[in-house]
């Protein structure tokens, strides 16, 4: 019995197998009909209200879809939030950012970066442009497995980039922030059911619906 939540340790397990094949496998699909594979990162400013911050996503996310489009772009797409925390009340507590995989046909990295990181600024005012990032698959094993990541908490890879990103100043990762608050800290404890509140019922990994689903999700749903 699972409760099937990708933020519950036991149940991220479960599904972060899964996952990742499906991401990989989608990948080599439409690499095979010439698409291109960008990985994406998209950041905001740190915030006390995750509500807002979820909002500006979504906002985001949208108006990036638009511009791609509007401009006659043929893509796919693989969506994962991420969320640190930090208990350095000048920074703001939640920081949530989009990973994405975007597979694109007959475009270059720069347009492909222009296109992106200005619709998602145009949709978050506040966002540096310089700290968006835009740059095509390398490692396709070790990414799937990243984004699949961002779907629960079982997983920790131990990139440079997650490196920097939990371990600077005093911001936390998810699994950090559980084990400070089964610590008794007050603060993580507060976060952490604050957290789980506004996550409710929120997709952690979003697919597009052409992308391809793995054969045994086929036959179950059958």
């Amino acid at each position: 019995i699972t409760c099937d939540n990708p933020y519950c340790v036991h149940c991220s397990w479960a599904r972060k197998s899964k996952r990742a094949k499906r991401i990989q496998e989608g990948i080599k699909h439409f690499q095979s009909l010439g698409y291109i594979g960008y990985f994406v990162t998209l950041t905001m400013p740190r915030s006390d209200y995750l509500d807002k911050q979820l909002n500006i996503i979504s906002k985001g996310w949208r108006n990036i879809q638009r511009t791609l489009d509007r401009h006659g772009v043929e893509y796919h797409t693989v969506r994962a939030l991420d969320t640190t925390f930090s208990d350095d009340q000048s920074k703001g507590t939640y920081h949530v950012h989009i990973h994405a995989i975007l597979m694109i046909q007959e475009r270059s990295l720069d347009t492909v970066n222009a296109l992106v990181t200005g619709a998602w600024v145009g949709s978050s005012p506040s966002s540096s442009l310089a700290c968006q990032k835009v740059e095509k698959i390398r490692c396709l094993i070790k990414l799937s497995r990243y984004c699949s990541k961002m779907a629960g908490i079982a997983l920790e890879i131990g990139s440079s980039a997650t490196k920097s990103e939990t371990k600077s100043w005093k911001s936390k990762s998810l699994p950090e922030l559980i084990l400070q608050a089964m610590e008794g800290c007050p603060w993580a404890a507060y976060t952490y059911r604050d957290f789980l509140e506004k996550m409710y019922r929120k997709k952690s990994l979003t697919f597009s619906k052409n992308w391809p689903k793995l054969e045994e999700e086929e036959e179950e749903k059958g």
